[in-house]
C-alpha cells in the first residue's frame, strides 16, 4: 500500500516550552526514513517516540543534542506513495500547549511544509491534511 521513498524531517532548532512530545509513526515500504531533531531544549515532561510497521530499509532517527523537559507535540503521520515529504520547522519558541501536525494521504510528489519562524503563544495548532494527486503542496 505504501511505496518507498517517503521521508519526514522535524527540526526544532530552538526551545519548545510547556508539555512536549515528538512522535513519528511510519507505516510504509522500504527506504522510508524519519529524522527528528530537537536542537535545543524542550522544557517540562517530554517523550520522543518512533513506532515502525514497515518493510526492510525503513529507519527512524531521533536526535536530541540537548535536553527535553515539559508538555509539546510535533507529529507527522505519513501514508503516501513514493516521493512525498513533510517538513516541520519550529524555528522559535512555542509557549503554552502547542501542536504541529502533518497528515499525508497522497500520491507521489505531494509535499507539506510547516514553518513557524516566530513564537506561538497559548494553545495553538498548525495542521495540514493532504489528500491530493502528485505535485500538490501546502505551505503554512
Amino acid at each position: 500500500m505504501y511505496n518507498s521513498g517517503n521521508s519526514a524531517v522535524f527540526q526544532t532548532p530552538q526551545s519548545l516550552s510547556g508539555p512536549s512530545e515528538i512522535t513519528d509513526i511510519h507505516q510504509a515500504a522500504s527506504g522510508n526514513s524519519a529524522v527528528l531533531q530537537a536542537r535545543r531544549s524542550l522544557s517540562g515532561p517530554s517523550e520522543i517516540t518512533g513506532s515502525h510497521q514497515a518493510d526492510s530499509g525503513t529507519s527512524a532517527v531521533f536526535q536530541t543534542p540537548q535536553s527535553l523537559s515539559g508538555p509539546s507535540e510535533i507529529t507527522d503521520i505519513h501514508q503516501a506513495a513514493s516521493g512525498n515529504s513533510a517538513v516541520l520547522q519550529a524555528r522559535r519558541s512555542l509557549s503554552g500547549p502547542s501542536e504541529i501536525t502533518g497528515s499525508h494521504q497522497a500520491v507521489s510528489g505531494t509535499s507539506a511544509v510547516f514553518q513557524t519562524p516566530q513564537s506561538l503563544s497559548g494553545p495553538s495548532e498548525i495542521t495540514d491534511i493532504h489528500q491530493a494527486a502528485s505535485g500538490n503542496s501546502a505551505v503554512l
